[in-house]
């Protein structure tokens, strides 16, 4: 049951949120009528860096930033805070029990704010705070906060081996390798044997201490179901993953490799793979968004995106209208920080002990747009099929 509840505000995904301020939390509707806490009904303060459920808040007003981070006036502790992406908050700005009026021009974690009744954020990303009873209206400058002298945050980039890898002469599928120390997510976009578009993922370990582009992985593969993607709340309960074979993929160098895999499908095979080529330059580009992206609140999909100077390769990984695995594909071209293309959907043969390239077709479903918000965050926006929706994305790490 709702206590007193002041202020209410939409995520990027639809969800309702709430400043439920008597029960000292936020929650959060989804289009299923579900409601859960997202901040709050903890104990203690500051909390900074935990869990954000496992915090004490004063809710009063609430507001997001185009990358989905919530932000939240706490007012009784002359506060704000911040729930990131990943549910872990922090606090922007005032000192805890610190009521009065300082600090303008200096940064914000040193000023103090007196009953932060009102809260906005701009197309930038700055919070604007309706400062109670001070009677002002004051800006906090979000650039300069994040990176401490308005700097940009460092990328989380991956390894040497990530990005999208295919056979030139079946084209019509791919895998796209994610590393991080030495362990390599892979994305394998592939077909049923209906010819349907399909994809499994891997979790492939290299020894311990095995960080470069040589050596061998090995780990499961793996086949999800899940929920329906387009145009419905995404359930991540929903999401049932299944044993599906073996992976082994053998690198001989950065762009060179062996891709082999047992019980798929009641399929063994082993196919020579190399790094998908998508453009040519001279000067790689300063910020490379290659990488695994993600919802952390929906977890189950996700997009793989592999850049080549200022061409930008997405696979998509989702979920039919039978809640099936199923992925589309898109290339576009990285205007600033942000590009636009047309969806496609593939069909091709039927999983088997071959691949034959000529039973590939491409159809347009719809279109999409990434922006990135910073070298680590993004918003996807899209629409497919007729159904448009903007999700929250962020590098995954592990």
């Amino acid at each position: 049951m709702l206590s007193a509840p002041t202020d209410v505000a939409f995520d990027a995904s639809g969800n309702v949120c709430i400043a439920d301020t008597g029960n000292f939390s936020v929650r959060c509707v989804d289009a299923q009528g579900i409601i859960r806490v997202v901040a709050g009904r903890g104990n203690g303060y500051p909390g900074d860096g935990s869990l954000a459920t496992a915090v004490r808040l004063n809710p009063y007003r609430i507001g997001f930033d185009h990358v989905g981070s919530m932000y939240i006036s706490d007012a009784g502790d002359s506060t704000i805070r911040k729930l990131d992406v990943n549910g872990v908050i922090s606090t922007v700005a005032g000192v805890h029990g610190n009521r009065g009026f300082s600090g303008d021009g200096g940064p914000a974690l040193q000023a103090n704010i007196d009953y932060g009744s009102g809260l906005a954020v701009d197309a930038q990303g700055n919070v604007l705070i309706f400062d109670g009873d001070n009677r002002r209206i004051r800006v906090i400058k979000m650039a300069a906060t994040l990176g401490g002298s308005g700097s940009t945050p460092t990328a989380n980039t991956p390894g040497g081996l990530s990005g999208i890898w295919w056979n030139a002469g079946e084209s019509g599928w791919g895998v796209h390798f994610t590393q991080r120390k030495n362990i390599i997510f892979a994305a394998w976009y592939t077909y049923d044997n209906s010819g349907n578009p399909k994809w499994y993922v891997s979790t492939c370990a290299m020894p311990t201490g095995v960080t470069g582009t040589a050596g061998t992985c090995n780990g499961t593969i793996f086949e999800v179901n899940g929920p329906t993607f387009f145009g419905t709340a995404f359930n991540p309960s929903l999401v049932n993953v299944v044993n599906a074979g073996t992976l082994q993929v053998v690198f001989q160098d950065a762009g060179s490799a062996s891709m082999s895999y047992a019980g798929v499908g009641g399929q063994t095979r082993t196919v020579a793979i190399t790094r998908q080529p998508l453009a040519t330059g001279t000067t790689p580009p300063t910020l490379n968004y290659t990488d695994l992206w993600w919802n952390p609140a929906e977890s189950g999909w996700g997009i793989a995106i592999t850049q080549q100077f200022a061409t930008v390769f997405i696979a998509w990984y989702v979920y039919d209208d039978s809640a099936k695995p199923t992925w589309y594909v898109a290339t576009c071209t990285l205007n600033g920080t942000s590009c636009t293309g047309d969806v496609l959907r593939t069909t091709g043969p039927r999983f088997g002990p071959a691949f034959d390239p000529t039973q590939v077709h491409v159809f347009t479903a719809g279109t999409m747009t990434v922006n990135f918000s910073d070298p680590n965050n993004g918003v996807l926006s899209y629409t497919v099929n007729g159904v448009s929706a903007s999700k929250v994305i962020t590098r995954e790490l592990f």
